[in-house]
C-alpha cells in the first residue's frame, strides 16, 4: 500500500508542475556596434566580460567606441555595458571587434541592474 500512496504523490506532483508556467528567457533585442574610441573591456579567467560603450543617438548609426539600437537611438538612462558570462567564443568575438575597430551586433535584454545581457553575438 505505500508504493500506491507513493504513485499518486508523485503523480499529483507531476500535474502539478505541468500546470506552473515556464519561466520565460526575457526577449533579446538587437544592437549594433562599432569597436575602437572609448570602449572598454574588462574580463575574467572565465569567459565573462563586460564591455563598456558610449550609446548612440541614432538608430543603427554608430561612431568609434558606440553601441546603438538598430530601430532607435539609445534612451536617458539605458544601461551603456553589455555582459557576457561563460562564453569563450562570444567573448573572444566582442573582443576582436573591440580592438580591431569593427562592427559587430548582439543581442540582448536589459537586467534592470545596470547592464544589458548578451543572449547572441552575431547576426
Amino acid at each position: 500500500m505505500p508504493s500506491a500512496k507513493f504513485s499518486l504523490t508523485l503523480a499529483a506532483a507531476t500535474m502539478i508542475l505541468a500546470a506552473a508556467p515556464a519561466e520565460a528567457s526575457p526577449r533579446s533585442y538587437q544592437l549594433i556596434c562599432k569597436g575602437g574610441g572609448a570602449m572598454l573591456a574588462t574580463v575574467k579567467s572565465n569567459a565573462t566580460i563586460s564591455l563598456r560603450f558610449s550609446p548612440g543617438g541614432d538608430a543603427g548609426v554608430v561612431q568609434a567606441g558606440q553601441c546603438t539600437w538598430v530601430d532607435r537611438g539609445f534612451r536617458e538612462g539605458e544601461p551603456n555595458v553589455l555582459s557576457l558570462a561563460g562564453d569563450r567564443d562570444g567573448t573572444a568575438y566582442l573582443l576582436d571587434n573591440m580592438l580591431s575597430g569593427d562592427r559587430f551586433y548582439v543581442h540582448v535584454y536589459n537586467d534592470s541592474n545596470g547592464r544589458m545581457v548578451v543572449t547572441r553575438t552575431g547576426l
